[in-house]
């Protein structure tokens, strides 16, 4: 079975996905430094700005599709933020795990870690709505939704180590 840990932006998907790998002894893959892997550029941020949001879905489309066909071993796969607005992409991912933390936390940390390209404008206006957008599509897909508060990384990762454990039975 894959675990494909998603949520928004600077939810924690990475740190806990890797953690979880770990846990579970599984091996684990970072969607976003796949892209990265497979292109020329240094970032998705750098592929973004410079090829577009298009040029950008088709890489992480096809570094997922790539490493799902690899084999079919078990796997943990931390998922970009934006995957739900790739539909090609986001239909490849099966029992999809959403850290599900509210919304002034994320802009709070986006903020502290750099914006993207998208939300440069308007940061509060155009993260809400980018927000209310992919927390529903997340949500509709998840086959399970942990709710998270901004707490430390050990107490937030006991409580999605439970939530899969108990999953699991």
């Amino acid at each position: 079975m894959n675990y494909f840990f998603s949520g928004i932006k600077h939810s924690g998907k990475t740190t806990h996905a890797k953690l979880f790998a770990e846990y579970k002894n599984l091996p684990f893959y970072d969607l976003d430094q796949l892209i990265v892997d497979s292109i020329k550029y240094d970032s998705v941020r750098e592929l973004y700005e410079n090829k577009g949001k298009q040029a950008f879905m088709d890489a992480e489309y096809t570094s997922l599709k790539t490493l799902l066909e690899e084999n079919n071993d078990s796997k943990v796969i931390s998922l970009g933020g934006g995957i739900c607005d790739n539909n090609k992409a986001f239909e490849l991912c099966d029992n999809l795990i959403f850290l599900d933390l509210d919304e002034k936390v994320l802009l709070k940390r986006i903020k502290y870690n750099g914006l993207p390209p998208f939300l440069r404008d308007n940061p509060q206006e155009q993260f809400h709505q980018l927000y209310e957008t992919r927390e529903k599509l997340y949500k509709e897909k998840a086959k399970l939704i942990i709710k998270l508060q901004d707490e430390s990384i050990e107490t937030v990762f006991n409580i999605v180590k439970d939530a899969l454990d108990n999953w699991e039975k």
